[in-house]
């Protein structure tokens, strides 16, 4: 089937299944549905002293405080994450899942207030409460924690499971099996396009090949708050987005598609959309922090 036909054909039953999930799921004791739409603004790990260079290709120094964040949103409808952070084990057993190499170039902080049980209680939530989580792609600090949510229903772009599992070459390093093992497990609805998970335009998942080949971004439409983008690693942080700049080559799987990402983005930021950055330091300070939301 050709990816036009399915934005269309297979959204439209995606939706329909979704919405028979929903209801299934709310019969299940989960928390009561919220009045409409909030964004939690979370996070699972900090990043400091890492190669400024890994970010923007060719830039000089150390990269500041930088956050791991994730997403949350309460819909009437059902609990969705947005990607699932750095893997909790890194609390308690430091390297076990991304090894001393990583931790150290990275200068990975995990400490247990950054569990996704931490995260989760701030929106007085369980993991157990989560309906759907998407992925905006499968790398080691965007799907840690996959196996906390057995009852979620994973929303990815196929290319970035099949990217996950057979990465090309050169690519591999970010993809870890600790995170993705589970994955055939999974409740997942394989995307090979764009979706409307409920079918009224509140959240929608957008395909965004370029940093991967299955790269997704999420938009959520808020009463007040309007239109929100979470761009995931499509675009790293701020600087990225405003000078135009491509991040180490590995950070590159398709420039061409990173740099089309950015354009729209822009586009979106210069309609009055709100931009979320999981990786930008200074953004994410001024972003409200759970328990507050926006709404």
């Amino acid at each position: 089937m050709k990816r036009s036909s399915w934005s269309v054909i297979g959204a439209l039953t995606v939706t329909a299944f979704i919405a028979l999930g929903s209801k299934t799921a709310a019969g299940q004791g989960l928390p009561a549905a919220v009045g409409s739409p909030r964004v939690y603004v979370l996070n699972s790990a900090e990043f400091v002293g890492y190669p400024r260079s890994f970010l923007q290709f060719g830039a000089q120094g150390v990269g500041g405080w930088t956050p791991a964040a994730f997403f949350l949103i309460r819909h009437p409808r059902g609990n969705v994450l947005v990607d699932t952070g750095v893997s909790d084990r890194e609390i308690d057993e430091p390297g076990s899942v991304w090894g001393a190499g990583l931790r150290q170039y990275f200068g990975l902080k995990k400490t247990p207030d950054l569990s996704i049980e931490s995260q989760l209680a701030k929106a007085r939530l369980k993991p157990e409460d989560i309906h759907y989580v998407v992925l905006t792609h499968l790398h080691l600090d965007h799907a840690g924690n996959l196996s906390k949510f057995p009852t979620a229903t994973f929303i990815i772009q196929n290319e970035e499971l099949k990217a996950a599992w057979w990465p090309d070459k050169g690519f591999e390093g970010a993809y870890l099996h600790e995170d993705i093992k589970d994955t055939r497990k999974f409740k997942i609805l394989r995307l090979e396009g764009n979706l409307d998970l409920f079918g009224d335009r509140s959240i929608e998942v957008i395909r965004a090949p370029g940093h991967t080949p299955g790269t997704q971004l999420v938009v959520a439409r808020l009463p007040r708050s309007g239109m929100v983008v979470f761009t995931g690693d499509a675009v790293y942080d701020r600087d990225n987005l405003e000078k135009n700049a491509l991040p180490t080559p590995s950070g590159a799987w398709q420039a061409t598609g990173m740099l089309n990402t950015y354009a729209l983005v822009r586009q979106w930021r210069d309609s009055g959309a709100q931009v979320l950055f999981s990786h930008d330091g200074d953004d994410f300070k001024t972003y409200k922090q759970a328990p507050a939301y926006y709404d």
